[in-house]
């Protein structure tokens, strides 16, 4: 397992297979639909790069270890050759040198808090200052390499925290506070920054982390295209899952974030926009080896499933009378329980009795903070707040928002609450 944390203590980067449980028209439903799949890979066959079911299936069998190879880098221990650290000292050293520059452009003394807080608002207002060859340390995705679409931006309040992009590796959002030296062990704390390529969350087009167009693990959710705006028509929207609207067959199928939380507190919005009668929704984090979607019915937390935590609710679809004809249920929580909260080893602060629990309902929103550093993972279900201590091997993992939808058409926006990552 990798282990992710400061890596200078002068600049401060983080504050720190079973039984399916089918009845017969299941398994049939289920055999005919693997075949249809099968079918459509055959045909793909003779298309160049096209991949095969085989070769798709290895491909799951190695996403965590996929996800690992792209977040090597941002390994504890390999002192300054680190991408937030090369990022935070290159920072600071243009500080230090636009100070020097308006030092002499003075041509007399300057206090050198006037620099600093003049040297920052240059740096704000005009961030290619301070971008340099770092910039290639930040997410490449989408063609947005360099300096464009990189912001910096000068925040007070804000606890640091890191994050990483699950398709390529690089740093998606930062905030870190540089510490200036002045000589004889003098240390000038500043302003906390943050550096970002994009400022809103967005979910992986397909959970396993793979970077093939058509993977069978995608076909679970969809992402519709808004309305094109001057004739021009957008790509899919990424905030928003939808659980496929053409499954027949409900089962929790889980979509993960596309970015890893490598430290620090990082906060997501989470809103049910669609849950067919306010029925079933999970909503966790996942480690890297996590195996999603491993089984069907994979919800975070769920069944003692390793490297997974969180809350899940699965009302009884026979009491609530809305199933149609020729659709079947695969149900991931006992008979006896409707509402879930914690995983493997996680040990609930403030245990909060399962009768108590709230109730997601279609249209609500809450707030789920991930804490790589402490390892912490927190609800905010309007006035109500549930965490979860997870066990001391997650402690400085990279930890991914996950959420569960299970109804054909249920619908999930992820985004940051105010566009600030961290919680006060």
């Amino acid at each position: 397992m990798m282990s992710l944390g400061a890596v200078d203590g002068a600049m401060e980067l983080d504050g720190a297979a079973s039984d399916s449980g089918f009845d017969d028209d299941s398994t049939d439903m289920f055999a005919n639909m693997m075949s249809a799949m099968t079918q459509r890979q055959s045909r793909s066959s003779s298309v160049p790069g096209a991949k095969q079911l085989g070769d798709l299936l290895d491909d799951l069998s190695v996403g965590s270890k996929r996800q690992e190879r792209r977040l090597a880098s941002h390994i504890a221990g390999n002192g300054d050759d680190h991408p937030a650290a090369r990022v935070l000292h290159h920072l600071a050293r243009t500080i230090l040198h636009l100070c020097s520059m308006l030092a002499t452009s003075a041509g007399r003394h300057m206090p050198v808090e006037l620099g600093v807080q003049i040297a920052q608002q240059a740096l704000e207002l005009v961030p290619e200052l301070a971008v340099g060859d770092w910039a290639r340390e930040f997410c490449a995705c989408a063609g947005a390499a360099g300096v464009r679409g990189l912001r910096l931006q000068w925040v007070r309040g804000c606890r640091p925290y890191r994050t990483a992009c699950a398709k390529c590796g690089g740093l998606v959002d930062m905030v870190c506070t540089p510490r200036l030296p002045l000589g004889f062990g003098v240390v000038l704390p500043i302003c906390s920054a943050r550096l970002s390529r994009r400022s809103q969350a967005q979910w992986k087009m397909c959970p396993c982390g793979c970077e093939h167009e058509g993977c069978i693990e995608g076909r679970h959710f969809e992402f519709d295209c808004p309305p094109a705006e001057f004739g021009e028509v957008g790509g899919p929207d990424l905030q928003v899952a939808v659980r496929c609207r053409r499954s027949g067959f409900h089962s929790f199928r889980t979509i993960v974030a596309d970015e890893w939380v490598l430290g620090g507190e990082v906060a997501y919005s989470v809103c049910a926009q669609s849950l067919r009668a306010s029925s079933a929704i999970a909503i966790g984090a996942v480690a890297l080896g996590a195996d999603v979607n491993g089984d069907i019915g994979w919800a975070p937390g769920t069944g003692g499933l390793p490297h997974s935590w969180g809350y899940c609710l699965e009302r009884h679809p026979a009491e609530l009378g809305f199933l149609l004809f020729g659709e079947s249920d695969k149900r991931t929580l006992p008979e006896s329980e409707c509402v879930f909260f914690g995983g493997l080893g996680a040990t609930q602060e403030a245990r909060t009795p399962e009768a108590v629990l709230p109730t997601v309902r279609e249209g609500d929103t809450l707030v789920v903070a991930l804490d790589s550093t402490r390892g912490r993972l927190t609800f905010h279900f309007g006035a109500q707040t549930l965490r979860l201590q997870l066990p001391e091997e997650a402690l400085g993992q990279p930890l991914a928002l996950a959420v569960g939808l299970k109804y054909a058409g249920d619908a999930v926006r992820v985004s940051r609450p105010d566009g600030d990552a961290s919680l006060a």
